[in-house]
């Protein structure tokens, strides 16, 4: 798992790589997130409408589509941009294949912003982790419970 590559590289401190390997990780977890939800779906209709009655751009087009995704999914939007806001200083060979180039980080990575991305991914997937969880049991729960309505 990618948020382990992150803790080693914090243990060696190497705050770039422990970053990109956090990215990582979260990039992954938000995926396979947003691809279980109806919601990615469900919106898209109102979105095409919308841009195409109103001429909406597409830089408008993607930032509603990701807000709605980011509050669908529980995400603290205030400490999301800041995360974002780091991965956007991750250097243009550390990106993904499609990325454009980013900006280069004014000053040296720290131990304090790999510790903020690391926390803030580790906390997100962990959270979405026991919403699954919580789920499954509440299915089997009720599996069970009827079952034994059933039966008595």
């Amino acid at each position: 798992m990618k948020l382990e590559k992150s803790e080693q590289d914090l243990d060696k401190g190497e705050w770039l790589n422990s970053i990109v390997a956090t990215r990582d990780a979260f990039e992954n977890a938000y995926f396979r997130q947003i691809k279980n939800h109806n919601i990615s779906l469900s919106f898209y209709p109102a979105l095409v409408h919308a841009r195409e009655k109103n001429n909406i751009s597409s830089y408008i087009w993607d930032a509603v589509k990701d807000e709605l995704e980011l509050s669908y999914l529980g995400i603290n939007t205030f400490e999301y941009r800041r995360f974002k806001e780091y991965l956007n200083h991750i250097p243009h060979e550390l990106g993904a294949e499609d990325s454009w180039g980013n900006a280069v980080l004014p000053r040296a990575w720290n131990q304090q912003d790999a510790l903020f991305c690391y926390n803030y991914a580790a906390n997100t997937i962990l959270r979405w982790q026991t919403q699954e969880m919580e789920k499954w049991n509440l299915i089997l729960n009720l599996k069970l419970a009827y079952k034994e309505s059933i039966h008595s």
